[in-house]
Parts: C-alpha cells; structure tokens; sequence
C-alpha cells in the first residue's frame, strides 16, 4: 500500500506539473491527458491497496474470532487426567454439557492409608506423617492428616486415614 500511496503522489505531482507546462503552452494537450488518466489510475490503484488491506484486517478480525473460540481454557491449575474428545469432535453444544476433560490439581495428593484401631488414640488432625512407596524406592515422604474417619472397619478393625501431601515437583 505505501508503493501505491507514493505512485499516486508522483503522479498528482506530475500532472500539477503538466498542468502549468501547459499553461505556459510548453507541454500538448495529449501529455497533459496521459498525466491525467497516470493520476487517476495511481489512485484507483491506491483504492484497489486499501480495499485489500480492509479485506486482510476484517479476515484476520473473524480468524481471531475463531481462534478464541477454538482454545479452551481450564479454570484450574492441573494436568490432564482424562480426554473425552478427539480432534476434529464437534464440541460447541452448550446443552450437551459433555465433560471435555478431567484435569487433576496434583499440587496437592492425598494418600489413604489405613491404621490399626488400636493405634487410633495417637492420631490426630495436622499430625504430620513419613511413608515410602515401592513406586520409588529409597525416598521417603512427609505430609499431614487431613481426615480420620470415625467409624472403624469391622472386617480389619482398622481406620481409614486421608493424609494431605504437597507435590511441589508436580509429578
């Protein structure tokens, strides 16, 4: 569009020129119409650059308007436990209400783990806690009770104990 903008002011320039050329009778009337029509052709040509640029910003205006339609966004932080849709699903219905994803805050884990009734007088809420896992030997980790349940299993006489356990790696 800028080549356009300084075609056309060369040849408003050229034909003002040739319009006091032949004012002063140096230039025929044929070159005073070829400057003309040079003049309304560079602005026609400048009209033609700004109706594409129009058409390129209104393009890019609805493509950014499908663009945000088309990223989802979580309302939490989290990793991706479960994909419900595939690429190319059709996922606009909001009557549907179709799960699209389940997304797990790991930043925080809970480990169940059950505890001889016997030893139910020594626990308590906030107690803080030490395991391991076989899942990776050697390394041991530390969190806290978050819930004793009440009731005791009849079956084991054991309590089932819901401990809080920080996962600042996000693993």
């Amino acid at each position: 569009m800028m080549q356009a903008e300084v075609a056309r002011n060369r040849a408003e320039r050229e034909y003002d020129r040739l319009v006091k050329l032949k004012e002063a009778g140096l230039v025929t009337q044929q070159n005073l119409e070829d400057g003309r029509t040079e003049k309304e052709a560079s602005g026609a040509r400048l009209s033609a650059a700004q109706a594409q640029l129009r058409a390129v910003q209104d393009e890019n205006s609805q493509v950014q308007v499908r663009l945000s339609k088309a990223v989802l966004r979580s309302p939490m932080d989290g990793v991706v436990s479960q994909k419900n849709v595939n690429v190319g699903d059709m996922v606009g219905d909001p009557a549907g209400n179709k799960v699209l994803f389940n997304i797990v805050d790991n930043r925080r884990l809970e480990l169940t783990v059950t505890v001889p009734s016997r030893e139910m007088g020594g626990l308590k809420m906030g107690q803080p806690l030490t395991f391991s896992t076989d899942a990776i030997p050697g390394k041991t980790f530390t969190g806290k009770v978050a819930f004793i349940n009440p009731a005791v299993n009849e079956a084991d006489r054991s309590v089932r104990v819901v401990a809080e356990v920080r996962n600042d790696r996000r693993s």
